[in-house]
């Protein structure tokens, strides 16, 4: 079949679509991708042929609707021509206003679409696509009374370098960590999180430093901030900022830690969790319909995480919780089996699977 994966914009819409062209090429499938040229699609090597469409006018729906409502026509008629000439047998969205352009459009020529709801509070543009999609695929049991009868939990596609089978010390060493320390993995999304690496540096100071280490993926935009902080601070010793982890890199930092403080966009919740990594979440705020917030409580309800507002988040109140874990390696592991039970590393398979078979 000739397959068109949508969405984009972010690595929480991102990543699950580049995980669904590589399961549909192994499987046989001929495979397009349309996306943003603003999005981190647009910054990233993409692995087949890609529309990449100048989606700005339908980013902030509710602030201007007449203007979304001309460019979303405009960008539709570009996604249609696309799909057109690739021959489109489906077209299949990870969520998010970047996918709304080809899937209407596919649906308007009667074609099969799919929907992927990565969140545990479903989007706008799915809750409008849904109705003539042929199939939702959750990654939260949460969104499934959203959409009715057909919708189904999958889980939501990883990245498969995000599940490395290394051992612990080794993943330590290859990032050049010490291998018996105590690691905790500070990661904000993939667009960092300043108020998150602000948080983590005070209660690094309030730790006390013997067995332990940090992992921090600040952002890009962060990195040198934090660098010079810790400098000032003089915590290289046990602490070790990045700007970025891309691939197996991540992987890698995922096998290392012990636990993680993080954000809670979908990808980074269900990539943990895969891991059987104890988190911390600290939902982003100001992220769309709050939707982090419910991700995160999705796994906390469950024992498996930490919800941690950002509203409530302090260098003591983080510190308290690290420590906490750190001195109850019972309840730690705990909450990782839980993580680990919720998770569904295969649900890339299972979506070309089911789509397959129609």
């Amino acid at each position: 079949m000739n397959v068109v994966v949508t969405g984009g914009g972010t690595g929480g819409h991102l990543y699950p679509a580049l995980c669904l062209l590589a399961e549909l090429e192994k499987k046989g499938h001929t495979v397009a991708y349309i996306g943003s040229q603003a999005g981190l699609e647009g910054r990233t090597q993409m692995p087949c042929d890609s529309t990449l469409l100048d989606m700005s006018g339908i980013k902030y729906w509710t602030r201007n609707p007449v203007r979304a409502f001309f460019a979303l026509r405009r960008l539709r008629a570009q996604a249609e021509e696309a799909i057109a000439k690739f021959r489109a047998d489906i077209v299949i969205g990870t969520g998010g206003y970047v996918s709304a352009p080809a899937l209407s459009a596919q649906q308007g020529l009667g074609g099969r679409s799919y929907l992927i709801e990565p969140d545990a509070m479903p989007g706008q543009a799915n809750k409008r696509l849904a109705a003539k999609s042929k199939a939702v695929f959750c990654a939260f049991d949460e969104a499934l009374p959203v959409f009715g009868v057909k919708a189904s939990r999958t889980g939501l596609p990883i990245r498969q370098e995000a599940l490395l089978n290394i051992d612990q010390s080794a993943a330590r060493c290859e990032l050049g960590l010490k291998p018996d320390r105590f690691t905790v993995l500070i990661v904000g999304g993939s667009q960092g999180a300043v108020a998150l690496n602000d948080a983590a540096l005070n209660a690094i100071q309030r730790i006390a430093t013997d067995g332990i280490q940090w992992l921090h993926v600040t952002g890009p935009a962060n990195f040198e901030s934090n660098r010079q902080t810790a400098d000032r601070l003089g915590l290289n010793g046990n602490y070790h900022p990045v700007p970025y982890l891309q691939g197996e890199r991540m992987g890698l930092a995922y096998r290392a830690a012990d636990m993680a403080v993080s954000r809670s966009g979908s990808s980074t919740v269900s990539e943990l969790a895969a891991n059987g990594l104890p988190a911390i979440h600290v939902p982003f705020p100001a992220a769309a319909r709050d939707h982090q917030r419910y991700n995160s409580e999705a796994l906390s309800s469950r024992g498996a995480a930490i919800t941690m507002l950002q509203s409530d988040l302090s260098p003591e109140a983080l510190s308290q919780v690290v420590n906490q874990w750190r001195d109850d390696a019972n309840a730690r592991l705990e909450a990782g089996r839980r993580a680990k039970e919720w998770s569904r590393p295969d649900a890339a398979s299972r979506i070309v699977e089911l789509i397959t078979e129609g």
